[in-house]
């Protein structure tokens, strides 16, 4: 597996030149193999002199120098004039190196980042990441080389403080088309669950629960600003965790926050968690569920079980945004914590027996799923009439994307199944995401149709005037073109422009509408209104290829109706995710 070591670095001093000279220190003392180190400086500022130093410094001199003279130009930032040093932002990385002490074959990156707009408290962020390879964390090197390196670089780093990542085709590990009918289960049981639950409790009188739109209205209402007061939310949800759900426990050394455990079954935990949302969105916090997995054919150890997870609204058929309980002050938070734990433990009680079928899930076999569905957008679409006919009589389609069934489930594991195929076709790890605006609900319907597994569907409410342009205005009209078509159109497109078309495969096929705002002079200010952008309706097809330098995408626009000339836009990246050419 490949083990992502993190080292959080004290600084000396949090002050720009400090903290530059510190990190350029670090690196001449402790980076070892720079051959093919680099070194990245990126200065941002938005005043006159700032974009004047900028220019006249030239940190892209960097790119394509040696290790020591990369060093020698990141040093030169200390002897900027003290206007010049405080009109700036300061993001610095080294990465391509090893550290001293540490064994042939890993890997190091020191980054010095700069929260000057944040205003926080430390202005500064110094920490050194280590990344290497083993068959099992426990494995006796990895203990020698972190002390070689505590002992000649002066960095500590701690498996405990890591990312671990299963590597393709590790043996004893789930095979790939274990995963996926894991994941397949996961989602099977998902819906059967939320049907029970459904059936069963109401959200009706919750406190302090209510929908996205509801709490920021809440949130932003100006006659309560000001009245707000500080509430110290761990500690209170801390304690409420352990009043209310004393059987789930946290993990030593948790890096997950407020996320607990429970031994279900062999090899099988059930989680729970808290999820507060950060900054403007303080207060406001949302509930989760789920099931790791803690066999050695899943777990990269005992403590990090593979997880599968699930809002506690998407049980209710509440989605992509969940509900959130909102509060001001801490009788609010009380009162709402009261509540939360009603309904989870009602919640809980259905889903704790049901969530035991995950022990034995990747014994199952893919042909036990339904479909496959190897279909187009347009039968895709078709398939979801049943669904729009029992849901609202006006549902007007606003966007399909293809997406990857199991992609928000395996970050841990490298799970390479196709999701498109050569005609434009769900392939088997692929589905088809189709939104859906009613005027006279004032809702939303996303319908997922999966190549393999269950049709699924969840709401979300849409009042009028939220956005621009308004979900009336991106309802499509009937006769746009199919996903195949749309896809042999672009191909033949890129291949005009020089760009490969037919040998690689697509990231993503969309076909939506955008508003086009370039001859709408000043924006609008809410509440926005149907009709007040012209909309442009097209199939967007994206090819990304990835290379150890640059990652290139090409970028395919195609008429929804077959009424114009498609056109192709190539972009490429850095592997910090700048522009590195045009």
């Amino acid at each position: 597996m490949e083990i992502h070591c993190f080292a959080s670095v004290p600084l000396e001093q949090d002050e720009p030149v400090p903290a530059i000279r510190q990190f350029v220190r670090l690196l001449r003392d402790g980076a070892v193999g720079t051959g093919h180190g680099e070194i990245d400086l990126n200065l941002i500022g938005t005043s006159a002199r700032a974009r004047r130093t900028i220019q006249e410094f030239r940190p892209e001199r960097t790119k394509g120098e040696a290790f020591a003279r990369s060093l020698e130009i990141a040093e030169e930032l200390t002897n900027l004039g003290a206007a010049q040093i405080k009109s700036l932002h300061f993001l610095l990385s080294a990465d391509g190196f090893r550290s001293k002490g540490s064994s042939e074959g890993s890997s190091a990156k020191l980054v010095l980042l700069d929260g000057k707009s944040f205003q926080r408290k430390q202005r500064f962020d110094l920490s050194a990441h280590l990344i290497f390879e083993a068959s099992d964390p426990q494995e006796p090197f990895i203990g020698k080389m972190l002390g070689e390196i505590a002992k000649a670089a002066g960095i500590r780093f701690q498996v405990q403080a890591s990312l671990m990542r299963v590597q393709p085709n590790e043996p004893g590990r789930a095979t790939p088309e274990e995963l996926f009918v894991t994941v397949l289960t996961w989602m099977e049981l998902i819906e059967d669950v939320g049907a029970k639950i459904r059936e069963r409790i109401s959200l009706a009188g919750i406190p302090h629960l209510m929908t996205t739109y509801e709490a920021h209205k809440f949130i932003f209402d100006p006659g309560k600003f000001g009245k707000s007061v500080r509430v110290d939310f761990t500690r209170m949800v801390r304690k409420w965790l352990k009043e209310e759900f004393p059987e789930y426990t946290r993990y030593p050394d948790a890096l997950d926050g407020e996320t607990l455990h429970k031994e279900i079954a062999e090899d099988l935990v059930a989680t729970l968690g808290v999820d507060k949302k950060p900054k403007s969105f303080s207060k406001e916090f949302t509930m989760g569920l789920g099931v790791g997995l803690t066999s050695p054919r899943f777990a990269p150890t005992a403590d990090r079980p593979f997880q599968l997870a699930v809002n506690l609204f998407r049980l209710f058929g509440i989605a992509p945004l969940p509900m959130q309980w909102t509060y001001y002050t801490e009788a609010d938070l009380q009162e709402a914590l009261r509540g939360a734990a009603v309904l989870a433990k009602q919640v809980l009680a259905i889903f704790e027996p049901e969530a035991t079928k995950m022990q034995r899930a990747h014994k199952r076999s893919i042909e036990e799923f339904a479909g496959p569905r190897e279909v187009s957008a347009k039968e895709a679409y078709e398939l979801a009439l049943p669904l729009l006919n029992t849901w609202a009589e006006d549902a007007g389609l606003m966007r399909i994307v293809s997406n990857t069934i199991s992609g928000p489930h395996t970050g841990l594991f490298p799970l390479s199944l196709p999701a498109l195929n050569g005609e434009g076709r769900l392939a088997m790890n692929g589905g088809w995401w189709l939104q859906f605006h009613s005027r006279s609900k004032k809702e939303n319907l996303y319908v997922t149709v999966p190549c393999r597994g269950c049709i699924m569907q969840t709401l979300l409410d849409a009042p009028e005037g939220r956005y621009w342009p308004s979900d009336g205005d991106q309802i499509l009209r009937d006769g746009w073109i199919d996903s195949v078509e749309a896809l042999r159109i672009a191909r033949a497109a890129a291949q005009r422009n020089g760009t490969p078309g037919e040998a690689q495969p697509i990231q993503l096929l969309e076909l939506s509408s955008r508003a086009n705002v370039a001859n709408a002079g000043m924006l609008p200010r809410p509440p926005f209104r149907e009709g007040m952008f012209a909309m442009e309706t097209s199939w967007r097809i994206s090819v990304s290829v990835k290379s150890e330098k640059e990652r290139t995408i090409t970028s395919v626009t195609v008429p929804a109706y077959g009424d114009g000339a498609a056109t192709v836009t190539v972009h490429a990246f850095d592997k910090l995710g700048r522009p590195s050419r045009p």
